[in-house]
Order: structure tokens, then sequence, then C-alpha cells
């Protein structure tokens, strides 16, 4: 009777997983194209859906959608548990995951393709490996590390062979509308920027998850999930009009920005995150990497489907061997699952005992 019941809840969290990645994998896609209608829709010489508003409203309105989901767990008996060690650490991590990186990640996103952000996010890949083994002490086995091998040499060959952007690049600085000062000169300066942002935006975000799996161990995701959000838009906030002045969050109520924000941060970020963690309850390790696995080819059949993108040669030939370096991960760690799970229903051998065994002999 438990096995019938835990049925439809295991299909029910592989339906939520595949859901919530297909979200993630239109995501970069909606946001670039959120980007070239903001461009085409100025407000007073300014791109409403400008980086800075886009990460305040959609980091904001994902936190309270979250905050609402997980409002059981903001009680004072819960909070009162997590020590103030781990209030700082969160909001180290919110610094990092909430202000940094989707800083980067946007401004890559509109400085360059969406092809190319779906394939040198596979950094992903060797980054993980990485910083669980510096962070957490986990060791790879020699298969996942030369799938994450194959998969650099894929992302080096994307970024060195892709072929030049159609799109200009004053284009694409009204998309990102980072002024005319001095850090828009820099960028604008720069070959290869929006590669450049992205892979930084990659290494920051695999830092963070894998240190905030060894530090955050006893704080409740609803908590850690709210926080990093609302903690992260009011940073962000902070900052930007230190460095930038009230100007940069001129049009941070437009009804224009704000119908997409509500959209795009309840819709995407908030809904799409709720299902990933509904989906974790009943997933094992290998329905996750399976799902993983499929998001370069999620990712760039969306920036065909919403922004029309084919790719070239060189995205081609790297695409193929980055695919080529998932699959031999995602085998490496199928084997070395099935072979744990050997292992663990195989009968135990109960340890000799002289003791039992001279009494037995003495009957």
């Amino acid at each position: 009777m438990k096995e019938n019941t835990q049925k439809p809840a295991k299909s029910l969290s592989l339906i939520l997983l595949w859901i919530s990645i297909l979200m993630f994998s239109a995501a970069n896609s909606i946001i670039a194209k959120l980007g070239i209608l903001g461009a085409h829709h100025l407000q007073n010489g300014r791109n409403p859906i400008s980086f800075c508003n886009v990460l305040f409203t959609a980091n904001l309105i994902a936190g309270i959608v979250l905050f609402l989901i997980h409002r059981k767990s903001w009680n004072k008996q819960t909070l009162s548990t997590i020590p103030v060690k781990s209030w700082w650490l969160m909001l180290f991590l919110a610094i990092i995951s909430g202000v940094i990186s989707p800083s980067l990640f946007f401004i890559g996103l509109m400085l360059t393709k969406v092809i190319n952000v779906v394939l040198i996010s596979t950094l992903d890949v060797p980054l993980t490996l990485l910083f669980a083994w510096l962070i957490l002490r986990e060791k790879p086995s020699i298969g996942t590390v030369v799938a994450a091998l194959i998969t650099i040499c894929g992302i080096v060959i994307t970024f060195f062979l892709h072929a030049e952007d159609i799109m200009s690049m004053e284009m694409r600085m009204t998309m990102a509308n980072l002024g005319d000062g001095s850090l828009g000169h820099f960028f604008a300066s720069i070959p290869k920027i929006g590669e450049i942002c992205i892979a930084v935006a990659t290494f920051f975000t695999i830092f963070s998850v894998e240190f905030g799996r060894k530090v955050l161990k006893e704080v409740p995701t609803g908590i850690f999930s709210v926080f990093r959000m609302i903690a992260g838009a009011v940073i962000f906030f902070l900052v930007v009009l230190s460095v930038f002045g009230w100007v940069h969050f001129a049009d941070v109520f437009s009804p224009y920005l704000w119908g997409w924000m509500v959209a795009y941060g309840g819709g995407i970020i908030a809904l799409g995150l709720f299902l990933w963690y509904k989906a974790m309850q009943n997933t094992n390790a290998s329905e996750l990497s399976t799902a993983n696995s499929v998001q370069p080819v999620t990712g760039i059949f969306f920036a065909y489907l919403i922004l029309s993108e084919i790719p070239d040669k060189g995205q081609i030939i790297g695409g193929a061997v980055i695919i080529v370096g998932i699959a031999i991960g995602l085998a490496a760690t199928l084997i070395a699952q099935k072979k744990q799970r050997e292992l663990e229903t195989l009968p135990k051998i109960q340890p000799y005992s002289p003791k039992k065994s001279r009494s037995y002999i003495g009957l």
C-alpha cells in the first residue's frame, strides 16, 4: 500500500522537476527578449528594462512571493534557533549570489548571444567539482574529472570560434543601459565582455552554492531563499544609489517595467524555485543529474524559439563537445550510484564472535 502511495508522489515530483528545468532554460531568452523590448520602448532616452531595474524589481517580487510560500518557516521559534554567525554568512552569500553574480550575468546576457550564455554557463560542471573538492572535500571520480575537462574544452572552443554578433554593440549597450560614463565605456571597450561576465558570474554562483551547502546546513531553505532575495535587492539598491545615483532607478516605477517583472519575477523565478524545491522532496540524484544535463539543449531550443538565434559553426562544435562531456559525466554519476545501491543491498556479514562460537561447540 505504501508503494502505491509513493508512486504518484514520485511521478508528480518528476513532472515538477522537468517543468522547473524548462522554466529555467527559457529564463535567459525571456530576459534577453525583455531587454530588446525595453530598448525599443525608451523612456526619456533610457531603457526601462535595464539591469538595475530588472535585478531590483525581480528580486523584490521573487522574495515577496517566496515569503508568502514559506511564511510558516518565518516564526519566532525557528528564527531564534539560527545562530548570529549563520545570519552573517547568509548576508555574505546574499551579496555574492543576490548582487554580484546576477549583475554580471544580466550584463553578460545583454552583451552577447543567449546561445553563448547557455554554453558558457556549463562551466558550472567543472566548477562544481572544484569547489566541492576544495570546500567540502568531496573527491570526484575519474569519469567526472574527464567529463569536466571535456566540458572546459567545449567552452574554450565556443569562446574563441563563435561568429561575430550581428547585433551592434551600441544596441547591446542600450539593452544593458550602463550609461555613457566610465563603466559603460569600460564594458564597451573589452572584446567578448559578455562571455567574460557570464563565466565570472557562473564562478560566483557555484561558489555560493557549494559554500552554502557547508555553512548553512541548519538554516531552513524557506528562510535562506527569502533572505537572499530580499537582502540582495536592498543591498543592490543601496550600492547602485551610492555609485550611480538616482538616475539608474529613474524608471523603476514604470508600469511597462512592472508589468513584465511581475510575470518574470513571480512567474519564472519564484514559481520555478518553488517547483524545484517541491521536486527535491521525492527526487534522487540521478534524476536530478539527468534533468540538469539537458539544459544546454533546451536553452538553445528556447533561444531559437524566442529570439530566432541559430547556432553558428563555432557554437555547434563547442556545444557538441560540451554535450559529450556532460554525457560522460552523467554516465559516470549513474554508474557510481548503481554501484552504491548494489553495495547497500548486499547482506551484512555478521562479525566473528569467539565467545559465541565456543558456546556453540560446547553444546
